[in-house]
Parts: C-alpha cells; sequence; structure tokens
C-alpha cells in the first residue's frame, strides 16, 4: 500500500490546485470507411469508441502515476470520396496478417488523407467491433528514437479495457513480457522479452506453475512470497497474453517507469505533462530527474524544473524528503506503488 505523508512544507496560498494531477496521452481515432459505400465498420460508433478508452481509463487510474487516455476527436476518412479502395479504405475490414504484407507506417505517412496528428496517438479503426476482446498494433519505440516516426496503430475495438492499456504500452516503450517463443507448440525456453527485471521470463501460453519452475527451478507453492509475487505480476500483465492478463491487467513499477521515461522524452508531444522523478539517494546534478534511473534528491533544486502552467508530476521514491518548503506555483505530487514518501521528516 502506497502512502504520502506531507508533514511540514507549504503551498502558497493564492496557487490553484495542479493542473497535473493527471497526465493526458492524446489520441485520435480514424473511423476507415467502406470503399464504396462509405459506411462504417459494423458497431463502430462515437459512442463505443469512448466507452473503450473509459474503461481503459479504469486501469490506468490502479497504476498510480497519473496517466490517463484523452480522446482527442473521433474523424472519418476514406470512402468514396477519398480514392475508394485506392485510398484509406484499402485497410478497411483487413485481418492483422494482411499488414504483414505492406509497409504499413510508411505507407499512411506518405498518404495526407490518413489525417495523421503528430501530437496526438493515431489509431485506425478499420474492423467490425467485437463483443469478446480486441486487438491491435502499436509501433514499439526504441531506446534510440529511430522509430520517432511510426505514430499510428491498428486498433481492432473490443468491450474490454485491456486492447488500449496494452497497445499504448507498446506506444510509449513497452515489450511483451514473452520472449521468443509463444503458443501453440512452445517448446523452447523463452527470453526476457521485456529485459525488466520485475517481469520474468515467460512465454504466452505458460501458466503460473510453467513461470515458477523455469525461473526458480520449483513450484509455485514453494515459492516464497516475494517470488511468488513476480509470478503473479508476470502472468497477469498487461503485456502479456496469458490467460490473465486481460482480467488483471497488472503493470509493474519498472514498467510504468519505461512509460514515463519514453513519455518525457521521445513521445514527448503526444502527452501533456511530464514525471519528475526524486529519490532521497538521488543526485542534484545537470540533467537530472525527468529520467527514472537518475532521480534528483532534493524539492530545493527540483521546483523550478516543472511546468510553471503546474503540468508536470513529482513522482517521489519511497524514503523522507527533511525540508521545509514553500512552493510557489503548482505541482502534483505522487508516490509509485511500492512504498511511502513522508515529507519535511528526518
Amino acid at each position: 500500500m502506497k502512502t504520502l505523508s506531507v508533514l511540514l512544507f507549504v503551498v502558497a496560498a493564492a496557487l490553484s490546485a495542479a493542473r497535473a494531477q493527471t497526465i493526458e496521452m492524446r489520441l485520435s481515432v480514424k473511423v476507415i470507411l467502406h470503399p464504396t459505400t462509405g459506411a462504417r465498420p459494423t458497431g463502430i460508433t462515437d459512442a463505443r469508441i469512448r466507452e473503450a478508452v473509459t474503461k481503459a481509463n479504469t486501469w490506468m487510474t490502479r497504476y498510480s502515476r497519473g496517466y490517463r487516455f484523452r480522446m482527442d476527436e473521433i474523424i472519418e476518412i476514406g470512402g468514396p470520396t477519398q480514392g475508394g479502395i485506392n485510398g484509406p479504405s484499402l485497410f478497411y475490414n483487413q485481418p492483422a496478417s494482411w499488414f504483414t504484407n505492406i509497409d504499413f507506417q510508411t505507407y499512411v505517412n506518405a498518404d495526407p488523407r490518413f489525417q495523421l496528428r503528430p501530437n496526438q496517438v493515431n489509431l485506425l479503426a478499420a474492423t467490425p467491433f467485437t463483443a469478446t476482446s480486441g486487438g491491435g498494433g502499436c509501433p514499439l519505440i526504441k531506446n534510440d528514437g529511430t522509430d520517432e516516426s511510426r505514430i499510428t496503430c491498428r486498433m481492432y475495438f473490443g468491450i474490454d479495457p485491456f486492447t488500449l492499456c496494452h497497445e499504448m504500452g507498446h506506444f510509449f516503450g513497452l515489450n511483451h513480457t514473452f520472449g521468443g517463443c509463444q503458443c501453440p507448440g512452445c517448446t523452447n525456453p523463452s527470453s526476457d522479452g521485456d529485459g525488466l527485471a520485475d517481469t520474468l521470463r515467460e512465454a504466452s501460453c505458460f501458466t503460473r506453475e510453467q513461470i515458477a519452475q523455469e525461473n526458480f527451478f520449483t513450484t509455485y507453492a514453494d515459492l516464497p512470497a516475494a517470488q511468488r509475487l513476480l509470478v503473479d505480476n508476470t502472468y497477469g500483465n498487461v503485456m502479456g497474453y496469458g490467460a490473465e492478463s486481460r482480467d488483471q491487467g497488472i503493470m509493474t513499477v519498472l514498467q510504468l517507469d519505461r512509460i514515463a521515461d519514453i513519455s518525457n522524452s521521445t513521445r514527448l508531444p503526444f502527452v501533456t505533462g511530464r514525471t519528475l522523478f526524486l529519490s532521497p539517494n538521488g543526485l542534484d546534478g545537470i540533467n537530472l530527474g525527468f529520467v527514472s534511473s537518475a532521480p534528483r534528491r532534493t524539492f530545493a533544486n527540483s521546483t523550478n524544473l516543472t511546468s510553471s502552467a503546474g503540468t508536470d508530476i513529482m513522482l517521489l521514491r519511497p524514503g523522507n524528503y527533511p525540508e521545509t518548503l514553500t512552493f510557489r506555483r503548482p505541482v502534483t505530487f505522487r508516490t509509485p506503488m511500492n512504498g511511502s514518501a513522508n515529507l519535511g521528516k528526518p
């Protein structure tokens, strides 16, 4: 359980509430119309798209980082007036396997009829609404930023919150939790697909028992609580394909750190604010704070780094912060899921 104890600091009374109680990830949905009739895919309505965003935000609330999805627009593209099958409607009702035959990102970037927004995640809705689970394909941004121009996702909208959270995880830097082998017929040991220490090796068809034995060489029942939690967090992870991923939608601390790092840098145009990391064990050197692995240490050397408009969030690593300060600009404090922070306490 996380807590934030505020003991001895003062916020200037003239300031209004901080605007960055949430940092919004801006979305633009393009509904692709039938090439000849101009009809939307079956069941794809504005109301259902907005409902999918609302449900995904219920999961985002659980992660305690302040990130939320914001639907900026839903527009229609393609149809008989925009080139028919030779325009955006080329993608109408195409299955996921079809996209392996074309250079999807290059194609949409070159055609202004897709109305791509440079500061909104562009979601193409080209297939019927599904009453079960959806799917999609978002570009995974790399550490070196070489995929920065890939800003479009294919979305198969369904009723669950999993699809949007999973695909936006890719867009903001998260890989799958599983490695090189997937169902069915998975026989070789999987690699650590996402490279993060708080998720384990798995194949997408693994059970809790298989994950426990692959990683710890013992049964799930015999694991201590800390290792059992690692298994649970991997099996039910939003970036996995496990049986409970769509029900639990777990994100770990390091996954959320990764999202913040990418949101603060390569994908900054798509969000409304930044996350500034503080830690009692951090440093106050130049260019520190906006990377999760290099947090700043004190408020005195950090408050002026946040936006004067109050659009940023200070994420406090667990521990004590002994300073007593008066803040003269709005700011939102948050703590991660794995501990508590005490302000003004030595």
